[in-house]
């Protein structure tokens, strides 16, 4: 419903982005651990193997990072997913701001 009505061009869901900002030492403002990219935006940069792309429903794409949300008590495994995130995050965030 809010991709039909509203139509971003792209969006994210995210972990503590102070948490991410500590584990990886920067600001991640444009992915998330499940990011949305519209359609219009055009095909996709080459990804890693461990990102999982589900199709929105003929509006664009989620790029989700694990199938696990962060655990913020776990930092070992929280740790993973924030690197995931920044990885993520330096593909992506050059291509959406083009």
């Amino acid at each position: 419903l809010f991709l039909k009505h509203w139509r971003p061009k792209n969006g994210h869901v995210t972990p503590s982005l102070s948490l991410i900002k500590r584990y990886t030492g920067i600001d991640i403002d444009a992915v998330g651990w499940l990011t949305y990219i519209s359609n219009g935006l055009g095909g996709f940069p080459q990804l890693p193997d461990w990102v999982k792309i589900i199709p929105a429903e003929g509006y664009g794409t989620y790029l989700q990072v694990s199938d696990d949300l962060p655990n913020y008590e776990n930092e070992s495994e929280f740790r993973e997913i924030a690197g995931k995130i920044y990885e993520l995050s330096k593909i992506l965030t050059s291509w959406l701001r083009k």
